[in-house]
């Protein structure tokens, strides 16, 4: 029987329906967007590069060791088929958009009542982070899917299979292993039986697509960690241009929708058993703490908790925190932490695990220095599916002590904060635009060695190799010092100053050395391309002939 404080006003049918309209007018808006917009990443350039040298053995593209490989495999297929890999790679990427909203819808789904499930999808839909990207050859979106799919298989009680789809998430995006911690701990805190046997059966499910990365790192780089490593470097010591405190995503969730700050509201209510109306029926009027306290639902309503929390102390001969005889013997057996007293009801832990996920990514992204917009995709879904629990349960609250026309306002502001604030957010800054000239100098050019870059996006529609990155993995003092002691090796010089300037603040000698190193190249190569636009130095400098 299901709480009557969150009903849902569309029957399954019904949502069936309303979510296969809202996946046809996402279609038709990503795809307008996706013949409108202009321009690339600059990660889209190395997933490309790097998937022509995975199928051309080394003799096109470049190659990044810090980079996951799931993006470039299937973009170097593409295009070793002959096919238009970004074309076709951003149409598959849509596709990767819709199926994560379709988990989305399904998470929701099977955790929530009410219209929870919808609101969240909608939530995610039209968030300007998530629909700028949408269209985007990158790893964001994809890795979210399999991230999603796992947790909806550990839910379904399939731990081997969410396993094995946390470890496609994982070689999509390395940060996606932050799923693991919340996973891990939901599965200590709330399995009394079977919880050796879950987390088993967990790690060979991941164990499947991770142990290849281990052997395939050691086979290159004679270190199973190697790209792990080299990222966490560069972390620390790139993007300083990308530095902002642990407030950014604060503002980033507003600009997503000003009604995602209800997301903690969601904790309140399985806390103090305030309804739970999407939780199947578990609600106050069931009694959700009843099994486990002496207090009764209507006591419960008036202590909020306080007292129930001293309650708790006393549950099950305290079985948290005083170790009977028994619960000593069955410590094999059981897990080392029961929250089975805080949260008794299946659908509350459910919950809890949505909201564990969300902290714990929101956490890790706030604490590292390099932030960025797109880094909200990795959390949306998880804080979406929160936000519209709350408000569901908040607005089964309202309704019953605010009259139609009032609800009819509520329903206002919540349009109007989902569809128009959101659009006020600016996501076309990143893009890469002025790449024509230099892109035209890679193509036209019967060089095929010595092509130095600082720019991924100079290889698109070319076959040729980049010998040296000038960006990577750390532009500074040493790496121009090392490329000047090689310039003899090049013959092709694609230079871009935006691309790699300014120095990091700590490197003095950065700006002078980088002066002189294109000073020199002036002297030993011919410049046959040059222009400045807005400071922006653009430079192809040739071997001269000899």
């Amino acid at each position: 029987m299901k709480s009557k404080s969150s009903p849902s006003f569309l029957s399954t049918g019904k949502k069936l329906i309303f979510l296969l309209g809202t996946l046809i007018i996402f279609l038709i808006v990503t795809l307008f967007q996706l013949f409108h917009q202009q321009g690339l990443f600059w990660d889209e350039g190395v997933y490309d590069g790097m998937g022509k040298y995975i199928f051309s053995l080394g003799t096109s593209g470049l190659w990044e060791a810090s980079r996951p490989l799931i993006v470039p495999l299937y973009l170097g297929f593409l295009w070793s088929m002959g096919l238009d890999e970004l074309l076709i790679g951003k149409l598959l990427s849509i596709a990767a958009s819709m199926l994560a909203l379709v988990m989305v819808y399904a998470l929701g789904r099977r955790i929530f009542s009410g219209n929870a499930d919808l609101l969240s999808v909608i939530f995610v839909a039209f968030s300007p982070v998530f629909l700028f990207h949408s269209t985007a050859v990158l790893t964001d979106i994809l890795s979210v899917t399999f991230a999603l799919a796992s947790v909806f298989q550990l839910l379904k009680n399939r731990p081997m299979v969410a396993g094995f789809l946390l470890g496609l998430s994982f070689n999509t995006r390395f940060l996606q292993i932050i799923l693991a911690i919340p996973i891990i701990a939901f599965i200590l805190l709330f399995l009394r039986k079977g919880w050796k046997r879950m987390l088993s059966r967990f790690a060979i499910g991941l164990s499947f697509t991770i142990i290849p990365f281990f052997l395939l790192n050691a086979a290159l780089y004679r270190n199973p960690i190697y790209p792990l490593l080299l990222q966490a470097v560069m972390a620390q010591s790139t993007g300083w241009v990308y530095h902002a405190p642990a407030s950014f995503y604060a503002g980033q969730i507003f600009q997503q929708s000003p009604l995602l700050f209800l997301a903690p509201l969601s904790l309140i209510f399985i806390f103090l058993g305030k309804g739970l109306a999407s939780t199947g029926g578990i609600g106050v009027s069931k009694g959700v703490f009843k099994a486990r306290s002496v207090f009764s639902a209507k006591d419960l309503s008036k202590l909020r908790g306080i007292f129930y929390l001293k309650n708790i102390f006393k549950a099950e001969n305290g079985l948290m925190f005083k170790a009977s005889s028994k619960s000593k013997r069955s410590l094999k057996s059981n897990p080392p932490i029961n929250a089975q007293v805080l949260f008794p009801g299946k659908r509350e832990k459910e919950i809890f695990l949505i909201i564990l996920i969300a902290a714990a990514y929101l956490l890790f992204f706030s604490i590292i220095p390099h932030k960025e917009s797109r880094f909200v995709i990795s959390f949306l879904p998880y804080v979406a599916l929160l936000a519209a629990f709350s408000i569901t349960e908040t607005y089964s609250i309202l309704r019953r002590c605010i009259k139609s026309w009032g609800r009819r306002y509520l329903i206002i502001l919540l349009a109007g904060s989902l569809f128009f604030i959101p659009f006020l957010a600016d996501y076309s800054l990143p893009r890469h635009l002025e790449m024509a000239d230099m892109q035209h100098a890679a193509q036209s050019t019967p060089l095929e060695k010595g092509i130095w870059i600082t720019n991924p996006l100079f290889l698109i529609g070319t076959s040729k190799r980049a010998d040296m990155l000038l960006y990577y993995p750390l532009y500074n003092s040493k790496k121009i010092q090392a490329a000047n002691l090689q310039l003899g090796d090049a013959s092709m010089i694609l230079w871009r100053s935006c691309d790699i300037l300014p120095c990091p603040p700590s490197d003095r000698k950065c700006g002078s050395e980088s002066e002189k190193f294109i000073a020199e190249a002036k002297k030993q190569m011919e410049t046959v391309f040059e222009k400045d636009d807005n400071g922006c130095e653009r430079l192809v400098l040739v071997r001269k002939q000899r």
